[in-house]
Parts: C-alpha cells; structure tokens; sequence
C-alpha cells in the first residue's frame, strides 16, 4: 500500500483515512468535502488516469449525495467485474460518471433535490460554505459552486444573501413549486414499488423468485410482476399505471421479449431510473440500442441476487 491515507482520492482535500482488510486494498475515507465512502486500491489507481481524471468532481458529488441521503455505505471500484469480490453496496468509477446529468435542466433539478434534504420546511434556511460544500451542488469547485447558486436565484428557485466564501439562503416558492411538478412527473412521494419487466417463462420463475424478489426485498423494497397481481383491466394499461407508480424498473431481458424493451423505454421516458439485468448466455443477444447500458450479467438465482441487490443499493439513492 503507498497511498496516502491523509487526502482524499476524490477531492484531494485532507481526510481521514484507514486500509482495510488483511491485504490493505480498500480504504475508507472520512472527507468533510466528499463524504464517507469505500474504495479499493485498484480504483484509486484508476482515478489518476488523465480521462477520468477531469471527472473526479462527478465521483466527488456522487458519495455526498448518498451521506445526504443517508444511503448505505459504498464502494468504488475500477469496473464492473471486481463489484464480484465486494461485499455490500459496491459501483465502477464509470458508472458512476455515467449517472452524472447530461443537461443542464436535470442539474440544477438534481440540485434542487439534493438543497431539499437541507430544507426540513418551507422558509428553511440552508448555509454552504463554497470550499467544504460544492459538491452538493454538482459542480466542478468552489467558482463553479458561485456560478450554479446564482444561477438557481436568477431562476427564481432559491433565495440567497451570500456572503464571502457561502451560499446562504431558501428555496423559494417558485423552487418547491419546481420540485412538486417534477415529483408528479416521476413517481409518487416515497413509493416502495419496483417493477419487474421480464419473460413470464416458467423456466425464469425461479430467477423471479430466489434472484429478484429476494435481492428488492433485501434492499427495503417491494416487487411488482404485473402477471402475479390480481385486477380487471386492460393489461397494457395496469402495465403502465404501475410503471408509472414505481420508484425504479428492474428489466430482465433473457429470452428477449419485446414488452421488456417497451417497458423499459416507457420508463426511461417518464425518468424512472432502470437497472439492467440479463443472463450471461442470453447476453449477446440483447439488441444493439440496449446493450450499450451497463447490465447486471448473472449465471443463477444465487448470483442475481448478490448482484442485484449491491446494484439497487448504489445506485438507487433514498429518498
């Protein structure tokens, strides 16, 4: 082990650092900056590489948005293979650089959530100090941090009266209002559903069951197949409602039915997030537009539920 466990392999900040396990090849990290967090030695060696190195800050706001939402412990590792040897919440630096907004209108919403774990009430107010705090507001550093929080009063969404080094201020109203339709367009308030895209095949009732089921439920969620619930309507309108009320899509994708790919696109379209699954002999013949997206690839019930479950946990933040 030669990395220095006084700073911080996100942020470069100093931090409190110590090796784990007998091999010392992960750490964990106490940053006031980034959050706690996990990673292994392997991913910090990834981390100085020049193309993700650009991207640190995106790494850096993923942990602190978990501490907000006081989601599980993570571990960052370098790829999606080594998540195998982790026990507990585990991600790939790239997964996480993959989750980052893509435009600017769902940056400053995701900010906007994230200013909302600081805001217990209407009229609330929060402090950032720019150096410890920028992170929470997805930015690159402290001038970025300046540059957004205008950006958000300028759009009538907070309220601030900054002084030198902090973002002191509120959500207004147009903010909360900001928040409760863009609520309403994704899900209802603290819902516990996952639905379950996947073929009806008896031959996967058992990933079903012992895989699935087990890994959402170990998780603190509930699942939902839509051929396993009891009703009298149209059966692409119950699949629809349903998506609609669930707070993220799990769609499996062995034997290729085509109402998984419709489903998870319909997802994808309403924002509900969508974890990827598939059977590793099924894999190769997932279609061009999907399989660009990072699938959990399982061999039996055991493993999807291993996978699974450390997948929701780092991926799904808590709300």
């Amino acid at each position: 082990m030669s990395y220095d466990l006084t700073r911080c392999p996100l942020c470069l900040k100093a931090a409190n650092g110590v090796a784990l396990g007998p091999l010392d090849q992960i750490f964990m990290f106490e940053c006031v900056r980034c959050g706690q967090f996990q990673i292994t030695e392997e991913a910090v060696s990834c981390l100085q590489e020049a193309q993700i190195a650009r991207d640190l800050f995106k790494v850096s706001a993923y942990t602190r948005e978990r501490v907000v939402s006081k989601s599980p412990l993570i571990t960052i590792v370098s790829s999606t293979q080594a998540i195998a040897n982790i026990t507990g919440a585990a991600i790939d630096v790239q997964s996480i650089i993959g989750q980052f907004p893509k435009t600017i209108s769902d940056r400053l919403n995701r900010i906007l959530r994230i200013i909302l774990a600081y805001s217990p009430f209407p009229g609330a107010r929060f402090q950032f100090n720019l150096d410890n705090d920028y992170p929470v507001f997805l930015a690159e550093n402290p001038e970025a941090c300046w540059f957004i929080g205008k950006a958000l009063e300028t759009e009538g969404l907070i309220s601030t009266s900054n002084t030198m080094g902090h973002i002191n201020g509120s959500l207004t109203v147009g903010g909360w209002d900001r928040l409760s339709k863009e609520e309403q367009g994704r899900l209802p308030a603290g819902s516990k559903q996952v639905f379950i895209a996947m073929s009806f095949d008896p031959s996967l009732d058992n990933a079903f069951k012992e895989g699935m089921e087990k890994a959402i439920d170990a998780a603190g969620y509930k699942a939902l197949r839509v051929d396993l619930k009891e009703h009298n309507d149209k059966i692409c309108d119950r699949i629809v409602a349903e998506i609609r009320k669930s707070k993220f899509l799990v769609a499996d994708f062995t034997l290729h039915k085509a109402g998984v790919y419709f489903e998870a696109g319909f997802a994808l379209g309403l924002r509900i997030p969508v974890i990827w699954t598939c059977r590793e002999d099924e894999l190769g013949k997932t279609h061009f537009d999907t399989r660009q997206y990072n699938h959990v690839v399982w061999k039996n019930e055991k493993d999807l539920f291993e996978k699974l479950k450390r997948r929701i946990e780092a991926t799904i933040v808590v709300e």
